[in-house]
């Protein structure tokens, strides 16, 4: 970002400055997210705006998800064009997940992610940064249609080792954790939510999801003073 200002590239500085946002909004950290998304310029137009502006869109989606503003979080993601970046779909996808509560577009939804998952390179869909979003998207939509076994099982897509400690991979052990206290494992759950907590202080919404998981375990054993 400073290197884009300094030299004037304004596409690399709004590039920059957008997935800088969504970085600190999809780890919880929202005012960093919207400072970030106070540097952007205003558009005037150019060829590549659209293009710039996309995970600026993701990260405007987010902080409405936070605020529980479904409508405007829909209305802004559907400004997000994925032409000229298809990389960025895992994002689209995973936001798309969250804000879709409709069980025949949910199943559409996992059509579309497992078609543009074929058509890639063998493994590439479950490689990389990007890979957990596409698994807890795909867990999310088919929680949405009823099918929870296949919900639990798209957590394990990506395999993880006690070494992974990016955000996807808390993410995906929040979820984890999520649904052992679903089925009813409140132990396991519990204890798996203590660990990914002191794991994550730098991260508000793992944090903030295993420490509600918690609570919500030690309602379901009788301790509300620990709740």
């Amino acid at each position: 970002y400073d290197s884009a200002v300094l030299i004037g590239h304004r596409l690399a500085e709004a590039s920059a400055a957008g997935a800088l946002a969504w970085l600190h909004a999809s780890a919880g950290r929202n005012i960093q997210a919207r400072k970030w998304l106070g540097r952007l310029l205003a558009e005037t137009g150019e060829w590549w705006e659209s293009r710039a502006a996309v995970t600026a869109r993701f990260a405007r989606t987010q902080l409405f998800l936070d605020e529980l503003r479904w409508d405007e979080a829909r209305v802004e993601l559907s400004r997000a064009s994925l032409r000229g970046v298809p990389d960025r779909w895992p994002a689209q996808k995973y936001l798309l997940a969250l804000t879709e509560t409709d069980p025949a577009r949910s199943l559409d939804l996992l059509t579309q992610i497992d078609s543009t998952a074929a058509a890639l390179p063998p493994d590439a869909a479950g490689a990389g940064a990007w890979a957990p979003f596409v698994s807890i998207a795909r867990s999310v939509l088919f929680a949405r249609v009823g099918s929870f076994a296949h919900s639990r099982d798209a957590l394990d897509d990506v395999p993880l080792t006690d070494q992974d400690l990016h955000l996807g991979s808390q993410l995906i052990r929040m979820s984890k954790a999520a649904a052992l206290l679903i089925t009813g494992d409140t132990s396991r759950a519990s204890r798996r939510a203590l660990k990914l907590a002191a794991q994550s202080t730098g991260t508000p919404r793992v944090l903030i999801g295993a420490l509600a998981i918690r609570a919500a375990a030690a309602l379901r054993a009788g301790d509300a003073a620990t709740a």
